[in-house]
């Protein structure tokens, strides 16, 4: 799968399957991003739409701070089983596959940490008038 922007059928692909059950035994989702395309917080690809259901999972998902997640290159997404592309909802709405893009761990530590400093910042100053 090649991933080059958030609108399915040209800038990723996506499977509609309809009306019957998704297995995934021993699937692997195996990917990667196009120049130029740099995923943002939030990003919703939904790559496998209509099925009745799904059973199984990706056997190359890894569990990052409790996210169900997998990675395309180097950029993490977190993998929804329960997405529905109709309605656009990311979770426990549907039988669709999708990804959000999600910041690396280490993103998320330095955001909360820059955060962290500012809070402290704006205290200091205050208690310093």
């Amino acid at each position: 799968m090649r991933l080059g922007g958030t609108s399915a059928g040209s800038q990723y692909d996506q499977l509609s399957i309809l009306g019957t059950t998704l297995t995934l035994a021993n699937a692997d989702l195996q990917g990667t991003l196009l120049t130029g395309y740099t995923p943002t917080l939030g990003d919703k690809l939904y790559l496998i739409i209509g099925a009745s259901g799904i059973t199984g999972e990706f056997q190359n998902e890894v569990l990052v701070n409790g996210l169900t997640s997998i990675y395309i290159g180097s950029q993490l997404f977190e993998i929804s089983y329960t997405a529905s592309y109709t309605s656009n909802t990311f979770q426990n709405a549907g039988h669709d596959i999708a990804l959000m893009a999600i910041p690396e761990p280490n993103a998320w530590m330095m955001l909360l940490g820059g955060a962290g400093l500012l809070a402290m910042f704006k205290r200091t100053r205050r208690s310093s008038r």
